[in-house]
């Protein structure tokens, strides 16, 4: 397998000193649209994604190419649900199930979009290294009612400035601009009010700059 190609587990998960990036913006932000790119295809003739288990996608750090043709779904087998992809879960889902919707799809996107632009997880910092999850129960509990680490209004669950300096450093560039709004946009209003979450197209028209 191409060096460049990694499964994106990996990507997020490596060690500093052996980690890969994307070997420019330009690709990592393809990959962005290509993801943007299918969940737009799937919504506008009415489907839904659903719950699934992005850790087995595999992403050309040169290219920006993403394997996003999810056939990994869950198709609500409990057995199959992990801690790792209970972290893209809308927390409405975690908290009463139900039918899933293309808001909770919005969810999932911006996690997703988050992974691939910080290789980190929106609501992994203090509080979860305060009280390490070990197994699926305290995933569910955690992620029905998280906090973003770059919340605006609570502090409670920012970054470790040491162990975390490299995705500080990536959002403080991204914080004022369009991009950082809409992800607040989906992990401050939108973990309450499911319908306050930005579209696929929003997104795809802040990739592009508009």
């Amino acid at each position: 397998m191409d060096e460049d190609v990694i499964n994106l587990y990996l990507y997020v998960y490596r060690m500093e000193k052996d980690r890969k990036q994307f070997v420019s913006e330009s690709a990592r932000d393809a990959c962005m649209k290509r993801v943007v790119q299918a969940y737009i295809d799937e919504h506008d003739i009415g489907n839904v994604f659903g719950f699934l288990d992005f850790n087995r996608s595999m992403i050309d750090l040169k290219t920006g190419d993403i394997s996003h043709d999810f056939n990994c779904r869950l198709d609500g087998n409990q057995n199959a649900v992990t801690i790792e992809n209970l972290k893209y879960a809308p927390p409405e889902y975690l908290n009463s199930g139900g039918a899933w919707t293309q808001n909770s799809d919005n969810h999932c996107l911006a996690v997703l979009l988050y992974v691939i632009r910080y290789a980190g997880f929106p609501f992994d910092g203090k509080l979860m290294y305060k009280k390490p999850i070990v197994n699926v129960n305290q995933a569910r509990r955690f992620y029905s009612d998280p906090v973003f680490v770059f919340d605006s209004r609570r502090r409670e669950n920012e970054l470790n400035t040491m162990c975390d300096a490299r995705i500080m450093a990536a959002w403080k560039q991204d914080e004022k601009s369009h991009l950082g709004n809409l992800f607040r946009s989906v992990f401050e209003d939108g973990i309450k009010n499911p319908a306050a979450r930005c579209t696929p197209q929003e997104w795809m028209d802040a990739l592009n700059g508009r």
